[in-house]
């Protein structure tokens, strides 16, 4: 019925004080935004770590999984195909890669106590140029910060390569006038 999309938001304003013009283009143009932002001492990266919220820190690992590697085998892995591994070697640079971000200041120091509407208001009221989130968080967003919230997908690694992003169905319904109505219920 639906579906969802994870990716960059950022604070225009903050983001034009950092030298921002455009949404990078590589991962690399990315962090020398992260660096930009901690030199002006501005927060650059604003996300929860609360494992009552779901670990925020899991969306740009993700981000950062798509963008280092092909993201056939993490499919296979969600998807619990035979013999399916995340323990891949590209998976292995994105989680080193996160660690530099986390080692480098560039998320909030009290990090793993922030709840995830927690980090949103942050956010919202101007604390952390960017944040990793899904579209769900759009309206509140746009509520908070009218004019001043802006979006993209995690770039590549490379130049010219494939953006990244998760993206799945949030919902499944059975039509009313569905042939095996029952089976298909019984199948959810």
């Amino acid at each position: 019925l639906n579906y969802s999309l994870t990716g960059v938001f950022y604070n225009k304003k903050l983001a034009q004080q950092i030298g921002m013009t455009e949404p990078p283009k590589t991962v690399a143009e990315f962090e020398d935004l992260l660096a930009k932002a901690k030199a002006a001492g501005l927060q650059p990266i604003m996300e929860w770590g609360s494992a009552k919220s779901g670990m925020g820190l899991a969306f740009p690992l993700q981000q950062l999984m798509a963008a280092y590697g092909p993201v056939g085998p993490i499919n296979d892995w969600i998807f619990q195909k035979k013999g399916a591994t995340i323990d891949t070697p590209d998976n292995l640079k994105a989680a080193q890669h996160l660690e530099q971000w986390i080692k480098a200041g560039y998320f909030p120091p009290d990090i793993n106590a922030i709840e995830y509407t927690d980090a949103a208001a942050r956010f919202t009221k101007g604390e952390g140029v960017f944040t990793f989130n899904g579209d769900w968080q759009n309206a509140a967003y746009d509520t908070g910060m009218p004019g001043n919230v802006g979006f993209f997908l995690m770039p590549p690694v490379e130049a010219g390569g494939k953006p990244a992003a998760m993206s799945a169905p949030l919902t499944f319904g059975i039509a009313a006038k569905a042939k095996n109505a029952d089976c298909a219920a019984f199948f959810l």
